[in-house]
């Protein structure tokens, strides 16, 4: 049975198509460009925080690479799942709210945030908290990675610039038979190359300059803010319900990691990553997805 809450994070993704999604996609195993950090990240004796578990795909990979893992997430059903799909015993799952880590200060080697985990906090204040109670449970010398969607209604062109430089890279990849192409393929940055057209239509620009000045100017302002947008779906599931979502520039999730105490370690579009590539730095300001690594000093 779906879960009933009023939370509609909780609501959509405790919904059965979605659990079973998540369960599917867990047996896969990681990304290339998740096991590309995670490689460097993780330690034999390293204790893990994996926030946002869902079903498990990522505790159930790094368990054996680790010394402990403990996995929270806010769906009773995901949790339920992950169990169901984690043999380890060096793995806990725990159900908990990010903004109120029920865990000790100091004792976090590593926090994992992937997959847009940040997305889903639509509210400043609780954005502040999250990355505040992040910075408390980790240890001194930690690091935090976390996947984000990049705000591309600001710089669409610039998306538009990235996905063609990896659509010609694609080309010339494809050309050089003794070099083995992993990672995302042509027609992936074909989609992304639309995408990026598709984003700068006049509305999403609009909504998003309407919400950043309105904020600023008119007292006591309520409405969403800029980046922030209610999605349908969130996996290859089509359930009910849609799920609230924010959208950061590079510029919104540096200010909230240096407030919180953190230093930038890195920032790269995912795409470097699986494919051991460096894209020039304006470029990579369009990446549709960016792939952050923080540390606490």
């Amino acid at each position: 049975m779906p879960e009933h809450c009023d939370n509609p994070i909780v609501k959509k993704y405790g919904q059965p198509q979605e659990i079973r999604a998540f369960m599917e996609y867990a047996k896969t195993g990681l990304e290339a460009y998740e096991k590309a950090v995670f490689a460097r990240m993780i330690k034999n004796d390293d204790v893990v925080l994996d926030l946002g578990c869902g079903a498990g795909r990522e505790a159930k990979a790094i368990a054996g690479t680790c010394s402990r893992v403990y996995a929270l997430d806010l769906v009773q059903g995901m949790l339920r799942t992950a169990r169901d799909i984690v043999p380890a015993d060096n793995v806990y799952f725990m159900r908990a709210d990010a903004t109120y880590l029920p865990v000790r200060s100091s004792t976090m080697d590593v926090i994992l945030m992937s997959k847009q985990f940040m997305n889903h906090i639509t509210v400043l204040e609780q954005r502040r908290i999250t990355m505040n109670e992040v910075y408390r449970v980790l240890k001194p010398g930690g690091s935090v990675y976390l996947t984000l969607h990049n705000n591309l209604f600001n710089i669409g062109i610039v998306h538009i610039l990235n996905s063609l430089y990896k659509i010609l890279d694609a080309k010339r990849t494809s050309r050089k038979p003794a070099q083995q192409n992993t990672g995302n393929n042509g027609s992936t940055n074909l989609s992304s190359l639309l995408a990026g057209y598709f984003i700068l239509r006049p509305r999403s620009i609009i909504v998003n300059k309407y919400r950043r000045t309105a904020s600023k100017i008119i007292k006591g302002y309520s409405g969403n803010e800029a980046g922030d947008w209610d999605i349908s779906q969130v996996s290859d599931a089509f359930s009910p319900y849609k799920s609230p979502y924010h959208n950061y520039t590079f510029k919104e999730i540096a200010s909230l990691a240096l407030n919180a105490g953190f230093r930038i370690d890195d920032i790269r579009d995912i795409w470097e990553l699986s494919h051991h590539r460096t894209l020039p730095k304006f470029i990579r300001k369009g990446a549709f997805i960016i792939s952050i690594v923080l540390k606490k000093a």
